[in-house]
């Protein structure tokens, strides 16, 4: 299943990645692994926020950044 998060801006997300362990020793995206999948979409025009979409089980705090996008764009199969 695919999340669609959105944090509120570069900075929170980076740190949410960090502290997930998603990016490496030089702050590059870790974007799969065998228990996860990572798209970073980074800032959408006219819409709020800094958007990932992930697959995997979701790390400490980020079900609060959940959205519900009505036609998603980006989606893992």
């Amino acid at each position: 299943m695919t999340h669609f998060i959105r944090f509120p801006d570069t900075e929170t997300g980076m740190k949410a990645l960090d502290d997930a362990g998603l990016l490496d020793g030089d702050q590059q995206f870790i974007t799969a692994s065998h228990i996860h999948a990572l798209d970073v979409i980074g800032d959408i025009p006219d819409i709020d926020g800094w958007h990932v979409n992930y697959v995997g089980s979701l790390p400490e705090g980020w079900v609060d950044y959940i959205v519900t996008p009505e036609q998603p764009v980006r989606v893992f199969f």
